[in-house]
């Protein structure tokens, strides 16, 4: 018999309850884009619970903001790229991931509408103004890997802060810059409502990711935390890692349109096809294990160390920027 949503999440929910003991409530931050939807479907499935926590999730609306309360202590795990663990933390606190959730970037370069016909490969951008999410940050660091890789550098092009989600888009769509970095959700949507816009680099499937990156398994979207907070609270990382494998797997087992229905509502557009494209290409991402793959940091670090090469310590260890100890097959 099929159990209603509301049924299935009522008997999570006391399950969770009988087994949740004092002090495992835990406080996640993350950013509100659509590619985060895993964690925020791990909480409405109540595969957290199951596993014995008792989780609020913060939104905010960039990653600098997110590691910022992270460090301060006013959240207790991120959800975001793995490559924030690259960058030195204050007063000596490291930041380490220990659950691994995407397996490839979700950032792509793409050449505005009015550009296709101009711009036919990355080559062609030089003199051009591309557009990143911030400076500095992970777009513009991505940005900067992509031109390399083509022979140019970032002092090619000059760069515009576009934002992400609606104003990325707007950006496209009028003209403010001839190509940009884009995330899946961004690009699917602006794809349905300017048919000429085209990806440049689109870093998805696996042979595109061994051209780009030279592996096919890269470190993306991961849950990490402070080192001393994993140190102190081992039975929480567990827990979170079991609840986020869970909803993973329930991912892989599901198909697109039953995910939209039960995203919450700040992750649907109103564009269906273009949720459905983004919901298919996470779940293709999603990592089988959760643990990190076999050369993957060094790959990602190769990709972001021109950007934060002055912030990162000397004889950086890049195993130190994750963990594997907390996540084990979910029954």
């Amino acid at each position: 018999m099929k159990l209603t949503r509301r049924a299935a999440l009522t008997g999570v929910a006391w399950l969770g309850s009988c087994r949740r003991p004092e002090g495992r409530s835990v406080r996640i931050i993350a950013v509100g884009i659509q590619e985060f939807f895993p964690l925020f479907l791990a909480q409405e499935l109540g595969h957290f619970q199951e596993a014995g926590l008792e989780v609020a999730i913060d939104v905010v609306a960039g990653g600098s903001k997110a590691v910022e309360a992270l460090m301060a202590g006013s959240s207790d795990v991120m959800c975001d790229n793995w490559d924030y663990t690259l960058f030195r933390a204050p007063q000596g606190r490291r930041l380490r991931a220990f659950t691994i959730v995407l397996l490839t970037p979700s950032r792509l370069l793409a050449v505005a509408p009015a550009q296709a016909d101009r711009i036919q490969r990355v080559e062609d951008l030089k003199g051009a103004t591309v557009g990143v999410g911030s400076f500095g940050g992970t777009h513009h660091r991505i940005l900067e890997y992509f031109l390399s890789v083509h022979g140019l550098k970032i002092s090619d092009v000059q760069v515009v802060v576009i934002g992400a989600g609606p104003s990325a888009v707007a950006a496209f769509e009028h003209g403010k810059v001839d190509a940009g970095i884009l995330t899946w959700s961004s690009y699917n949507v602006l794809k349905l409502r300017a048919p000429r816009t085209r990806a440049l680099i689109h870093p998805r499937s696996r042979e595109e990711k061994r051209r780009v990156f030279g592996i096919e398994d890269l470190p993306s979207h991961s849950l990490f935390a402070r080192e001393d907070w994993l140190a102190a609270h081992p039975a929480q990382a567990r827990a979170l890692a079991e609840g986020m494998l869970r909803t993973m797997r329930w991912l892989r087992e599901h198909p697109a349109e039953e995910i939209r229905a039960l995203m919450p509502e700040r992750f649907r557009t109103a564009y269906p096809e273009a949720d459905l494209e983004t919901i298919r290409a996470v779940v293709d991402a999603l990592s089988p294990d959760g643990v990190m793959p076999p050369g993957g940091p060094e790959a990602v670090a190769k990709a972001v160390t021109s950007a934060v090469d002055r912030e990162r310590e000397p004889n950086f260890d890049l195993s130190k920027t994750y963990t594997n100890e907390f996540v084990k097959p979910v029954k």
